[in-house]
């Protein structure tokens, strides 16, 4: 079952388990374990889920979806977890 990851304080991650989000986060990112965990990291629960949004401002129009609704997109374009799902830097 894919879950949603917070990794700190702008960043979440989709995958299994956490700690293959991390992994994978440290290696795309160039980043050590203690660089990119700040304590906020957790799997987010069913109501976080449904009440985080994504804006989404890619080539079409903006959109805003709940994380449980990206997250079900993603599934179903065939991503490959664990996978970089959203952060607040953009």
């Amino acid at each position: 079952m894919i879950k949603v990851f917070q990794l700190n304080g702008y960043e979440w991650w989709a995958g299994e388990d956490f700690e293959s989000c991390v992994a994978r986060a440290m290696a795309d990112e160039g980043l050590e374990r203690e660089d990119l965990l700040d304590g906020e990291e957790h799997e987010l629960t069913e109501t976080e889920m449904g009440k985080l949004i994504f804006h989404d401002e890619g080539d079409e129009a903006p959109s805003c979806r709940t994380f449980a609704r990206e997250l079900a997109r993603t599934i179903d374009r065939g991503a490959t977890f664990p996978c970089f799902f959203a952060t607040t830097e953009y």
